[in-house]
């Protein structure tokens, strides 16, 4: 029943099912205490792992190494890297036999602490003739430091992989140069992406994608390019995620025929475009003031039942307001209204300067009182957090 629980998760039953067991005087083995902290590891229960691990002690009940494992992946996912260390250490001493699965896990657990100098410590204690260990525990860290932006020490942990010639998965690469992406690092996006190229591991959708949005966060339009006839030369299959990439890297530098180009493409190589696509195309159209094509555009999103945000119609009706073409940003403005999607101050904002053009002082004083309201929200909103 207990094992049962930890499949599911079910933490709480599983400790109630040791609760049950105990108060009846049964012996709890350690297969039992296992499954429940496996459970608690599920569930995000780290200090009810750490509890049941104690209990264990106190029955002289010898934990393996499946028990350390759920109990070091547990203090993982809460970012107790202090107690997922003391773990580890136990393990040692017990005389256990550590797996790459216990690494991972301690490296994890360190990673989303922040403790990189930890993390690191731990990857190079590993025993070098454990290849397969070692390739787990690097792609386990480099996943993590992906999802918490460590640039520095995703692509710090490839140098050592490759100084301690340990072959790295593409994930590892990957995760390096997401990192690099997310920390907006686009210039050491290109370390990892060069690293993968000497030791001949093959690029994918995912390299690419990753390596044009950092070039696109860094405004260096032609480089993002470069990447994208690259990518036009492999055999990588294209997807929503390069081309929204690669528009979104148009539209930063301003370049709304080249990002109109790539929206194109996308119907022409059969990829669904989505509302990222779509809001990256007309922010690129509102840039270059091209009024026209922006409302093109919001109609045929319209009509292909793409759910309209409030982030397209402020890029439609800036490029409408930048246009002098105030009719048609209050237009929007009305259409925004009646399918209920909600302005916010930038919306307002465009919308007023539009009433000013066209001499609209009634409409302008009409959403100065809206622009009051969403501020009002947006306020409370943010107090709610905090």
């Amino acid at each position: 029943a207990i094992s049962a629980c930890g499949k599911g998760s079910e933490w709480r039953k599983a400790m109630q099912l040791v609760s049950f067991m105990a108060q009846r005087r049964v012996q709890c083995s350690t297969r039992t205490y296992s499954s429940a902290i496996t459970a608690c590891e599920k569930g995000g229960e780290w200090k009810q792992a750490l509890q049941l691990l104690s209990v264990m002690e106190l029955d002289i009940v010898e934990p393996n190494i499946i028990t350390y494992n759920a109990t070091i992946s547990a203090c993982g996912k809460c970012s107790e890297w202090r107690k997922a260390l003391q773990s580890l250490s136990d393990i040692s001493q017990n005389q256990l036999a550590l797996e790459s699965i216990t690494f991972c896990a301690t490296i994890t657990a360190c990673v989303n602490a922040g403790r990189w100098e930890n993390a690191l410590h731990i990857f190079r204690t590993m025993a070098p003739s454990k290849v397969e260990s070692n390739m787990m525990a690097l792609g386990a860290v480099s996943s993590a430091c992906d999802k918490a932006s460590y640039w520095q020490m995703a692509t710090h942990l490839l140098k050592i992989a490759v100084q301690d010639e340990v072959q790295a998965h593409k994930i590892s690469f990957n995760a390096a140069i997401g990192a690099c992406e997310k920390g907006s690092r686009w210039e050491e996006a290109l370390r990892p992406f060069s690293m993968m190229a000497d030791s001949r591991v093959e690029s994918d959708a995912i390299t690419f994608s990753a390596l044009i949005s950092a070039c696109g966060k860094g405004a260096d339009w032609e480089t993002a390019w470069r990447f994208f006839a690259m990518l036009a030369q492999s055999s990588v299959e294209w997807d929503t995620i390069i081309f929204n990439s690669a528009i979104s890297a148009c539209e930063k530098r301003g370049e709304w025929t080249m990002a109109l180009h790539m929206f194109s493409m996308m119907s022409h190589r059969k990829v669904q475009s989505d509302i990222i696509s779509v809001n990256a195309v007309i922010s690129s159209c509102e840039k270059g003031g091209e009024w026209e094509k922006a409302m093109r555009l919001i109609g045929t999103t319209a009509r292909s039942m793409l759910e309209l945000h409030t982030i397209t119609f402020n890029a439609a009706i800036s490029a409408c307001e930048k246009g002098g073409k105030w009719e048609r940003a209050l237009q929007l403005f009305s259409d925004m209204m009646q399918i209920k999607v909600e302005p916010d101050s930038i919306t307002c904002n465009a919308a007023i300067s539009a009433c000013e053009m066209g001499g609209k002082w009634q409409d302008a004083m009409l959403l100065f009182s809206v622009v009051e309201g969403v501020n009002k929200i947006n306020l409370a909103t943010a107090s709610q957090k905090y």
